[in-house]
């Protein structure tokens, strides 16, 4: 059937997942009766340049220096002086001489690639085609759309996804002439209107976008409820994958939203997220729907990996969705992005349901720090996090931040003291100073929270030229000058100890432990991190008791108390030597224990092994798992 609809996810993304926004938006289409297909170009480009450089430029090269998009971006118009030069020496220093020739090359040869693309999107004469933009996206639609446009120059160009949000989208459409509408916000509630009065010949701006030569509709784009949204249509990303030369190689994951919004920040916006461009209100699909989806897309694409696109769990699921999976021994795995409160018995019922890794959030370990974030949690919440987490086996990936405004350069010295005695906790993918993003308090309210000088990040400039004002319009990575300048001097120490923490888990044959094995009525304690005081201990019942009872942050005082009228003996001399031994976390009035119980695992490493964002291996099977690592800091979506 020659379709009414084609939905382009462009170059550059990672092949590993289908696209959620497009599946969902084909889904809705067809459920009108409107023949619509999902073309995946990223898939093509990955053939083009070959599996890995794709994932590592879609995963690994810093978001904000758009990569992706300087592919393409000197086929919208010849590089703009000197910005774009001192935009390709950032890049060239960043992925040192090896790579910046590959690179290099690549560009060379992608106008090729938009030609047969664009020749290919051409010929299945759609009248309208829609061009998705995430992350590195934008600099390959523009291209690809320019050229269709000169091909078939009666086809209706649509953008949209999160580049196109809030004012980005009317910036791109003012500036590009191959664009003919964006929509702003979400789309499912409205595009397949859109399509239906477009197809009529009647079309006309709808809430939520933004039409040329029509006035633009002042109506925010609806919000649908969550559980009247199709189930996501991913058949084509499976059909384009078969038979590619790497598809032996990949391990793909299935993207899914069982909730959108965020509850923590409804109330607490956090200064640095940028994410919840239409709204902050949390959003939640019921059980019943989540488990229905999850059994539909497990049935037709064969798949046991599940990316949760949510920005935080809900935790009414945790039990009415996780706790009776937990009984079914699905086999399947998820990822999710969790509140770094989440208590032990939560995160052991998703685990047991198959959560082998979750994004936590933590940001930082320090309490003055984590409220300049407005994070809601303390250092001590996080680190047992990170502790619960290994002891179930599961997988945390999370890194720390800063450059925040007014932050005490003494925060991260106490970060670094405490570093060592969490070595046999998994350390963060980065250390690294935070960037500002559109819709963030940090960006909107700049002035109040600190921030100087905010401008577009230089990449903007250098890729697309433009003013000052629309280069302010079109950004989503913005540069700011907090109020200490420009010099971090203070973070080298950390950034140093992190390296070493990094070092310890990956560069050896095996990971540090500080592990209690609970034998009766003897506790055998072993201890492999750098800071061991001796690698083996006998612990008495009384010392034991301590430790566990200080399994969360707990008030040092009030513990040793409740311990002096259970155990004999002089309570504060023995928790003191648990002290000395690197046993004990305190930071101020409270304590936290650090060793993990033995008993406690509920992942196996082939689990976790298995990620649930997918992956590839680097040569066709047979091969054995990869090591034990996330292949980079994971930003779905950050």
């Amino acid at each position: 059937m020659t379709p009414q609809v084609l939905i382009c996810v462009a170059p550059v993304l990672s092949a590993l997942r289908p696209a959620l926004g497009p599946a969902t938006l084909k889904a809705g289409l067809a459920a009108a009766g409107i023949a619509a297909e999902v073309v995946y170009l990223n898939l093509d480009f990955a053939e083009y340049c070959g599996l890995a450089d794709n994932e590592w430029l879609a995963e690994d090269i810093p978001t904000h220096l758009l990569a992706g998009d300087w592919l393409f971006a000197h086929l919208l118009a010849p590089d703009a002086a000197p910005a774009a030069r001192a935009h390709a020496e950032r890049l060239a220093e960043q992925v040192g001489p090896r790579r910046w020739r590959d690179l290099a090359r690549l560009r060379a040869r992608c106008g090729d690639f938009v030609e047969a693309a664009a020749r290919r999107i051409a010929a299945r004469a759609a009248p309208l085609v829609g061009f998705s933009t995430v992350f590195q996206q934008t600099g390959a639609s523009l291209a690809l759309a320019a050229r269709l446009k000169q091909l078939a120059p009666a086809t209706h160009v649509c953008f949209g996804g999160a580049n196109c949000h809030g004012p980005m989208g009317p910036a791109l459409l003012e500036r590009y002439a191959q664009i003919d509408s964006v929509f702003t916000g979400n789309a499912d509630g409205v595009f397949t209107e859109f399509a239906q009065a477009l197809l009529a010949g009647r079309a006309r701006a709808l809430p939520g976008m933004v039409l040329r030569d029509h006035a633009p509709c002042t109506l925010p784009p609806p919000s649908p409820p969550l559980d009247s949204l199709p189930i996501p249509d991913h058949g084509e990303y499976f059909e384009q994958l078969a038979g590619r030369p790497f598809a032996a190689q990949l391990r793909p994951a299935v993207t899914y939203e069982s909730s959108r919004g965020c509850w923590w920040g409804q109330k607490h916006h956090c200064t640095f997220c940028g994410l919840n461009s239409d709204s902050m209100a949390f959003k939640v699909k019921s059980a019943p729907r989540v488990r229905a989806e999850l059994d539909a897309q497990a049935r037709r694409y064969g798949v046991t990996r599940f990316c949760a696109a949510d920005n935080i769990l809900a935790l009414d699921h945790i039990e009415a969705v996780f706790a009776p999976l937990a009984a079914d021994a699905t086999g399947w795995r998820f990822f999710y992005e969790i509140k770094a409160n989440l208590s032990e018995a939560r995160l052991r019922t998703l685990a047991r349901a198959g959560v082998t890794w979750v994004q936590p959030g933590i940001e930082s370990l320090d309490d003055d720090v984590l409220r300049i974030m407005r994070k809601g949690v303390t250092a001590l919440a996080n680190v047992r996090l990170l502790r619960n987490c290994t002891e179930l086996g599961m997988g945390a990936a999370w890194n720390i931040l800063y450059g925040f405004p007014d932050e005490p350069p003494d925060a991260y010295a106490r970060m670094t003291h405490r570093l060592p005695l969490l070595e046999h906790l998994r350390p963060p993918t980065s250390c690294s100073r935070i960037r500002i993003d559109r819709f963030s308090p940090n960006y909107e309210q700049a002035a109040a929270m600190g921030f100087d000088d905010v401008a577009p990040a230089p990449a903007y400039a250098a890729l697309y030229g433009g003013d000052a004002q629309w280069l302010a319009r079109v950004a989503y990575f913005f540069d700011g000058r907090p109020p200490q300048g420009e010099r971090f001097d203070y973070v080298d120490a950390l950034r140093a100890a992190v390296a070493r923490w990094r070092a310890a888990w990956y560069g050896g044959d095996a990971a540090p432990e500080l592990r209690l094995e609970r034998l009766g009525p003897v506790t055998l304690l072993k201890d492999t991190r750098g800071c061991a005081v001796q690698p083996l201990h006998l612990l008495e019942p009384a010392q034991v008791a301590l430790l566990d009872a200080c399994g969360d942050p707990t008030p040092v005082a009030r513990m040793l108390a409740q311990h002096a009228a259970d155990w004999p003996g002089d309570a504060a001399a023995r928790f003191s030597e648990l002290v000395a031994l690197r046993l004990v976390l305190v930071d101020g009035n409270a304590a936290l224990s650090l060793p993990i119980d033995g008993a406690g695992a509920v992942i196996g490493a082939a689990e976790r092994a298995d990620y649930p964002w997918g992956y590839w291996l680097p040569a066709p099977d047979p091969i054995p798992h990869p090591a034990d690592r996330p292949a980079a800091a994971v930003e779905l979506p950050s």
